[in-house]
């Protein structure tokens, strides 16, 4: 299921992926689209997105909801993807976030607890 649509540095769309059950860990990626072409994937290896943005350094930011073997299990994640090289985790101690986004003074906006009616918050973490 496609979580979020975002254009690229170089103009293209980009799709995050949320995979169906069992929520295997990697099956998730980021597909790269531009109009006339079949869809490519861009970056894989991941679980559970549910958002991400593109910063102005060119990295990927996303958030998975959680880490664990089912949806709802463990902790959520913020990843830094940079264009060439490893995903680094800058933050692994969020609770289901739901969005993500990289703000104009660089600080990552993320809203933890997105799935909670009351008790959702959006924190602000510097890079």
């Amino acid at each position: 299921m496609p979580t979020e649509v975002v254009r690229g540095p170089d103009g293209a769309l980009y799709v995050s992926q949320l995979t169906g059950g069992p929520f295997t860990a990697g099956a998730a990626s980021i597909w790269r689209v531009v109009p006339g072409a079949a869809p490519q994937i861009y970056k894989t290896g991941f679980k559970t997105i549910t958002d991400f943005d593109w910063g102005e350094d060119g990295n990927i930011y996303l958030v998975q909801f959680a880490s664990a073997a089912t949806l709802f299990g463990g902790l959520g994640l913020l990843i830094r993807v940079p264009p060439n090289g490893a995903p680094v985790v800058l933050n692994s101690s969020l609770t289901n976030p739901t969005g993500v986004l990289v703000g104009p003074d660089g600080a990552i906006y993320v809203s933890n607890r997105g799935n909670q009616a009351g008790t959702g918050e959006v924190l602000r973490i510097a890079p």
